[in-house]
């Protein structure tokens, strides 16, 4: 879910707006353990199958980028929750990270049955963000896509 305008008004399923929540959740896991969370625009979510629920406002809907112990990580889960989830995690030296990083698939141990369902607790969504900050934190670096070789290409013609 991409937030084109701050303040974005979404109405999402059940399982897209609390794994919303649960990335909202996941950047103040962040921001409480020292590390720098990338700002994004805020949206105002809300369950499509919830009449009466009131929007809430989140920081981060389906990605988050933030910076850990002087390591980048990237985290997005997909609109199609069946579809695989991936994260990047990659060292940064001179300030700088790897552009080259590869995706790398990542569990859903966090996406439990409450997750589908309209009424999902706090308490789930605060154990999912932590758990999901666990997995990244323990996780293998990703591997770096090093650069093709380059071939000059002769200054005559190829044909002659």
């Amino acid at each position: 879910m991409i937030v084109l305008k701050e303040n974005q008004r979404l109405y999402l399923h059940s399982c897209n707006y609390n794994m919303a929540r649960m990335m909202s959740a996941l950047a103040n896991w962040v921001k409480e353990h020292g590390g720098r969370v990338k700002p994004t625009r805020q949206a105002l979510i809300s369950d499509r199958n919830c009449k009466d629920a009131e929007p809430i406002k989140v920081t981060h809907t389906s990605y988050i980028s933030f910076v850990l112990n002087d390591v980048y990580y990237y985290y997005q889960v997909d609109d199609n929750p069946f579809f695989p989830f991936y994260y990047i995690k990659t060292p940064i030296k001179n300030g700088k990270y790897s552009m080259d990083a590869a995706l790398e698939e990542t569990k859903k141990g966090w996406l439990i049955d409450s997750f589908w369902g309209q009424h999902c607790s706090e308490s789930n969504i605060h154990c999912a963000a932590e758990f999901v900050f666990n997995e990244l934190s323990k996780a293998r670096m990703s591997t770096v896509i090093r650069d093709f070789k380059r071939t000059k290409v002769p200054k005559e013609p190829l044909n002659k």
